[in-house]
């Protein structure tokens, strides 16, 4: 009477076995087919803003490029534009573009008046020179570039006697070139202008031993 109630036990241990073993299995071919599918949505997610934030720290370094730094003019030169008496080249040197530019736009010009009689003003020559030259300082490219063509290509300075003028304005003419024909080069070219370190004398000027300057002649006939 024993026999029948021990094999029922055993077959129901069996069954207990064989069910864990199914289920084990199942299991592992789930695991197993999942990772060959890829990663999980949580992973995915995670990869993506990995990504995101790679591409974004790359766009940052390509932002931060650093920009070439352009030295103003030097000082110590003399321009003195009559009328109205404007010591404009200082302004140049100093960096105060936007007062130059201010200036030169109040500058009286030559032309006719009324009465068809000449006006004495600053000559078109000049006021296309300095216009130009704040304009590019003030990263006004389109202004600069258009004033800066309105200057003879065979560009002199002035005929006024006065060689520390004539110098001045030779530096001028060649230092918006320069940025001009970068930009034309390069319509994302965008400097940094700083100060410059250098200082130029006017010719006619001479050293003396306590290193000061003393002037022989600024008003010598240009050569």
């Amino acid at each position: 009477s024993g026999q029948p109630s021990d094999i029922r036990r055993v077959r129901r241990r069996a069954s207990v076995v064989a069910l864990a073993c199914v289920l084990a299995l199942a299991a592992a071919c789930s695991g197993a087919k999942s990772s060959a599918l890829g990663p999980s949505t949580s992973d995915a997610a995670s990869s993506t803003v990995t990504s995101a934030d790679a591409g974004s720290s790359t766009s940052a370094t390509t932002k931060q490029k650093a920009r070439p730094k352009i030295a103003y003019p030097s000082g110590g030169l003399s321009d003195t534009v009559v009328p109205p008496g404007d010591e404009s080249y200082h302004l140049v040197a100093t960096g105060d573009c936007a007062g130059l530019l201010q200036l030169v736009q109040g500058w009286p010009r030559n032309g006719v008046g009324s009465d068809g009689s000449p006006t004495n003003g600053v000559a078109d020559q000049v006021v296309f020179l300095y216009k130009s030259v704040a304009e590019a300082c003030l990263g006004q490219w389109a202004d600069a570039t258009a004033d800066f063509g309105r200057l003879p290509k065979n560009f002199t300075p002035q005929k006024s006697g006065d060689r520390c003028t004539s110098t001045a304005e030779t530096v001028l003419y060649k230092w918006v070139k320069m940025l001009v024909d970068a930009r034309r080069s390069d319509p994302g070219f965008s400097p940094e202008f700083v100060k410059g370190k250098a200082s130029l004398r006017c010719p006619g000027t001479t050293s003396t031993s306590d290193g000061s300057t003393s002037t022989s002649s600024t008003t010598a006939t240009n050569p």
